[in-house]
């Protein structure tokens, strides 16, 4: 590609009039490299939201390894090519300087870092996403070539619709004990992820529909899938996905309305079903009060736990505006923050569960990168909506027709920005990759026309610069290649040892959970699992040791829960009170609050506190009537102090609970065993729970039986010497 394709303006001379009649549209002629690019392009992105892999520990981790090999090799190629050449150019389109603004900033907030390992990975990720974004501008040679990988897009986006709908008649399987739309996770994990995708892409597959130089085939197709994701979307139920839409769609019409008009009143009368349509939704997602009372609880819950994803990343933002927490830190930081909030007084009124992002991009980025990560973001969004009053003449896509084709490529981008504000469509590989895609097809140097979208720059290196391009293309793909490999290895060792150790098979769990740690970039997760192993063990600790080694990179509930147990349980009574009164802070999960109420029971017990515990032992009882730990410490509390009645009383109600407990999962079990049948581990998880009520009722028995008249030393001096 030559300077001479990517001018600056154009006059309306005869090669303008070629260049705006898509039947004479000539490019340069692509080599063997470049077609070798493209078409890697295209499966690239028909592939990757496709991709799923049933042995990993999630979808998004996959897709994002794929990613870097796929992106790698890309570049190889591509630097290979530009070897090849005696002077080699790049097209730098106009969002990359502030792309490399967003890169500096994030890797300066690595210094901040709690975990820079787990931050650097972030950093990765981002600059091959950002590194795709150029190479498709540099590919892309003409605008049948853009359709081609637009397409791509959308025959993934297709298969995914398809999948989504079969699972939701329950002709494919989905999630197990799921229903309706929840079953619709087709090969992205989550319905409003499905949701998400499928409204980013239905603009730009729009533009392609009302392209008229296509085949009629083609365009049957088009509106065959515009339909079948139409109505996933709507099945799937996300309301982020449809409010992303509704408004793209709302600010496109109300905005090219006024500009057609060309009147200022026009955009404004225009933009009133916009303004009411942005208004509603705020209403909407800040009144979970008023969603209770319409009857949509499932509402109200989903728009607290945005509300307080938002309040800790803006508290993150405030305590460190420069360089912000780090990259990657904000799931770091989610229960300390969350803490300091409970702590000031606010409250919530459902359970605020720890959150991996801030459902908001823009708060995760001002909260990880501070105010340098602020400043990008801004010089990015001023870059792209700086051409768009020239992209959306009336006029220009009426002399253009492939102009539609650029607006339905920002129309697009804007779905994503919106649902930006209400998810994280850029932490999923499918959507960032869809974003990566739209851009570099918005910004390529192939639309020359009198109206352009602002322009980048042309880049001419040298033979030694390209020299030293390729050998740092190499070595960077080298690197990231070989730890991809690395990471993806104890993935998979994580994934089944952690199978392993639901399914009691310590051994086979333990050996793998260790390689995993050894194989691990960030072996946080790994170091967890292998805590649980050692404290199934007994090994308390080993079991301690890993755990709080992996605080560093996973901060959960259920790590402090672990933690004050196994401190309990070797007598560090104030190591054991610090990670309760660490847990409760943050207002945990009733799973998780049960057992460190009880953990507080015991520690309160031995430091000669009974009343306190028993108080504390009646609130466990009020919540969980079958926690029957509670009743056993009670009865020993009662039993201490000589009250035997008392303590026999709770000892039998602790008895009936378990023996209850134990007949209702043997019954359970039976009951799966006679009908659809049940998993091999699932089966072996009710075995063990089985074995442990079986121990426990045991237990209580031989207490009960010690505190008989006759069996209890001293009975006759109690309280039931007459009975």
């Amino acid at each position: 590609m030559t300077a001479a394709h990517i001018p600056d303006t154009l006059s309306q001379s005869g090669e303008a009039k070629r260049q705006l009649d898509p039947k004479l549209w000539q490019t340069e002629p692509p080599n063997s490299w470049a077609w070798a690019r493209l078409i890697l392009l295209v499966f690239l992105a028909f592939s990757l939201p496709l991709l799923i892999f049933p042995y990993n520990s999630s979808y998004l981790y996959t897709k994002a390894i794929y990613a870097l090999y796929v992106i790698s090799f890309l570049w190889v190629l591509w630097a290979i090519e530009l070897f090849s050449h005696r002077d080699a150019e790049i097209y730098l389109p106009s969002l990359s300087p502030p792309m490399i603004g967003l890169l500096i900033a994030g890797l300066l907030s690595l210094w901040s870092a709690q975990d820079s390992s787990a931050g650097l990975m972030d950093w990765v990720v981002l600059l091959y996403f950002c590194a795709l974004y150029v190479l498709i501008a540099n590919t892309i040679r003409s605008p049948q070539q853009a359709v081609a990988l637009l397409l791509g897009l959308v025959g993934a986006g297709s298969w995914i619709a398809l999948y989504a709908l079969l699972q939701y008649a329950g002709l494919l399987a989905g999630p197990p004990a799921r229903s309706g739309a929840d079953t619709m996770i087709s090969t992205l994990g989550n319905r409003n992820y499905v949701g998400a995708f499928l409204s980013g892409l239905f603009l730009p597959a729009l533009a392609l529909a009302l392209w008229r130089w296509q085949s009629a085939l083609r365009r049957t197709a088009l509106w065959g899938s515009l339909a079948l994701s139409g109505a996933v979307v709507y099945l799937s139920a996300s309301k982020g996905a449809w409010l992303a839409l509704s408004t793209a769609v709302s600010a496109f019409l109300a905005i090219a309305w006024g500009l057609h008009k060309r009147s200022l009143r026009g955009m404004l009368i225009a933009l009133v079903p916009l303004i009411f349509l942005i208004m509603a939704g705020f209403f909407v997602f800040s009144s979970p009060s008023l969603l209770k009372n319409l009857g949509q609880p499932e509402w109200a819950r989903s728009v607290e736990l945005r509300l307080w994803s938002w309040k800790i990343g803006l508290a993150m933002f405030l305590d460190h505006p420069g360089l912000g927490v780090g990259l990657g830190q904000y799931k770091l930081g989610f229960l300390q923050y969350k803490s300091k909030l409970l702590a000031s007084g606010q409250t919530a009124e459902y359970y605020v569960p720890r959150s991996e992002h801030a459902h908001n991009e823009y708060v995760e980025a001002a909260a990880e990168m501070g105010v340098l990560g602020v400043v990008a973001l801004l010089w990015a969004l001023a870059t792209l909506f700086k051409g768009l009053p020239q992209l959306l003449k009336f006029e220009t896509a009426l002399a253009q027709p492939t102009h539609r084709i650029r607006i339905g490529l920002f129309a697009g981008v804007l779905v994503l920005l919106i649902d930006g504000a209400l998810d994280f469509p850029l932490h999923r590989p499918e959507s960032a990759l869809m974003l990566v895609v739209l851009l570099g097809l918005l910004h390529a140097p192939i639309w020359a026309s009198p109206v352009e979208v602002p322009r980048g720059h042309l880049l001419r290196l040298g033979k030694s610069a390209v020299f030293l391009l390729l050998g740092g293309v190499l070595v960077v793909a080298a690197i990231v290649g070989l730890m991809a490999y690395r990471d993806f290895r104890a993935d998979l060792l994580l994934e089944s040892g952690r199978r392993d150790l639901e399914a009691g098979r310590l051994a086979s769990a333990q050996a793998k959970l260790k390689g995993s740690a050894e194989w691990a970039f960030q072996p946080a997760v790994a170091l967890f699992h292998l805590g649980r192993v050692h404290a199934e063990m007994g090994d308390l600790a080993r079991a301690i040791e890993q755990l709080e080694r992996s605080l560093a990179g996973r901060v959960t509930e259920e790590t402090y829960l672990l933690l004050a147990q196994l401190h309990l349980q070797r007598g560090d009574d104030q190591r054991a009170w610090e990670y309760v009164q660490r847990l409760l802070a943050t207002e945990p999960h009733p799973i998780h609050k049960i057992p460190a109420y009880y953990v507080r029971a015991v520690l309160l017990k031995r430091a000669g506190q009974g009343e306190l515990a028993l108080a504390q032992l009646q609130h466990i009882i009020r919540q969980r009537p079958d926690y029957v730990d509670a009743y056993a410490l009670a009865a020993e509390i009662h039993r201490s102090r000589g009250e035997i009645a008392a303590a026999r009383s709770w000892y039998q109600q602790g008895l009936l609970q378990a023996q209850t407990l134990l007949q209702e999962t043997r019954r359970h079990m039976l009951e799966q065993l006679g009908g659809s049948g049940i998993e091999t581990d699932a089966l072996r998880r009710m075995l063990r729970e089985m074995e442990r009520l079986e121990r426990q009722v045991a237990a209580l028995q031989e207490a009960l039986s010690a505190l008989s008249p006759r069996g209890e030393p001293g009975w006759e001096d109690s309280d039931d010497r007459h009975k």
